[in-house]
């Protein structure tokens, strides 16, 4: 396994909108709590989201890239990311995360 460096970092949360949700709740929580929320967050660099068009599991996934790991660490340990989760869980199920870094292999 590749040692974690001090570089770029991203967090990918996958989760499928439950049955009983509103698409257009979730939508206008989404704009107007989560994005700006990740976005006065310190390091943000850009958040984006997908939906599966082909394949099973998760319908949506959820991209944020922040500067360096630290910054993700500190963001991922605060009381706020927790009432954020805490949120997502009121419109989503099956809610899984990862923090990923570049392999170095690619260009970025």
């Amino acid at each position: 396994m590749r040692s974690m460096e001090t570089g770029h970092a991203q967090l990918l949360v996958s989760y499928t909108l439950r049955a009983d949700v509103e698409e257009g709740d979730y939508d206008q929580w989404a704009r107007q709590v989560a994005v700006p929320w990740w976005q006065n967050q310190p390091g943000f660099r850009a958040i984006r989201g997908f939906y599966t068009v082909v394949g099973s599991g998760a319908r949506i996934f959820v991209e944020v890239d922040i500067d360096h790991f630290e910054s993700l660490a500190k963001v991922l340990g605060s009381a706020d990311y927790q009432r954020m989760r805490r949120e997502l869980s009121e419109f989503a199920e099956d809610v899984d995360s990862r923090i990923l870094a570049p392999t170095g292999r690619t260009p970025s």
